[in-house]
């Protein structure tokens, strides 16, 4: 998290780790992140994924080509991270 916010240049109040069934993240208006806490039991790219997602929002507040690019940037595989997301969902349980 530190080290995506510090690449990136932005600053996030807080994280939280939420128990919630239809998202991976979020980032509020005030810089605030929430995640789902089943990221917990994803490997560690899909999880980078999500935060660099969620940080890049900090700078897109949409999910413009601007956006994409900036996430694409940080991590090149980013479609396939996010297609793992949407395929394996339901192997993370706590």
């Amino acid at each position: 998290m530190n080290y995506y916010s510090q690449e990136i240049g932005v600053e996030y109040q807080k994280i939280n780790l939420k128990k919630v069934s239809s998202i991976w993240g979020s980032c509020s208006p005030t810089n605030c992140l929430s995640f789902n806490r089943k990221l917990v039991m994803a490997p560690h790219e899909i999880v980078d994924y999500v935060v660099i997602h969620e940080v890049a929002h900090m700078v897109h507040r949409n999910h413009g080509s601007g956006f994409w690019n900036l996430v694409k940037s940080f991590d090149p595989q980013y479609k396939y991270h996010r297609r793992w997301l949407k395929l394996n969902h339901h192997l993370l349980s706590i």
